[in-house]
């Protein structure tokens, strides 16, 4: 399983914002970077990010390389509010925070080919976390708790998945969709609303290839 913070996930930035501030550091929000701050930068972004700000600045070849950078497969997101437990087939699934609906091994791997070559997948591969399993403030007076999903689709897709995540959970838990109180649904040609290094929805940033994973964005 993945961790789950203790009453949300704000407590991670939290911690590495008190620890940075603790060590003299500052941050500033609010505030797009398009030029170059002086002296040494470190890039938590895109690789394509650093052709707006350094512009022309650039080498040639460096530019070049950047600008023919591959991003891999997107995810869509779609969170839902539930009005109470999901009634799983399984039981057992009511104890993991966790879950990987995919299907069988060969219904996973042609999913992810087909979003590979750019189709959408029929079954795509959804990954969910319900995080009150782990941490019961989660849920409020009401009874009411989150279950947070993304599907893998092709990259910058507009599709709303919303209703297909349904029913995928349908499948292994009837009468989830009585369930829902609310969805966000967000397609992953969006993704980077939230965050600009999401280009196209692709949460890995970059393409999952050999070459990428010993070279990097470029030599």
């Amino acid at each position: 399983g993945w961790p789950i913070p203790i009453g949300g996930s704000q407590a991670i930035p939290d911690a590495l914002i008190a620890d940075l501030t603790a060590h003299g550091g500052e941050l500033v929000l609010g505030h797009e970077v398009t030029e170059p701050p002086p002296g040494v930068v470190l890039y938590d972004t895109a690789p394509t990010a650093l052709l707006a700000i350094y512009g022309k600045t650039l080498p040639s070849r460096y530019a070049r390389a950047l600008s023919r950078y591959a991003y891999g497969p997107g995810v869509a997101k779609v969170d839902f509010v539930l009005s109470g437990e999901i009634p799983w087939r399984d039981p057992r699934l009511a104890e993991a925070p966790t879950l990987h609906l995919g299907g069988s091994r060969a219904q996973m791997a042609l999913a992810e080919s087909e979003i590979a070559a750019g189709r959408h997948a029929e079954w795509p591969m959804v990954l969910a976390a319900l995080p009150h399993i782990a941490d019961p403030s989660r849920v409020d007076d009401a009874g009411r708790r989150p279950l947070w999903t993304y599907v893998h689709v092709p990259n910058n897709s507009t599709r709303d998945l919303a209703e297909t995540v349904t029913g995928i959970f349908e499948r292994f838990a009837p009468g989830f969709r009585d369930l829902v109180v609310a969805v966000r649904s967000v397609p992953a040609s969006r993704m980077d609303e939230h965050n600009a290094n999401l280009v196209g929805g692709d949460i890995g940033v970059g393409g999952n290839n050999m070459a990428s994973a010993l070279l990097g964005p470029t030599p």
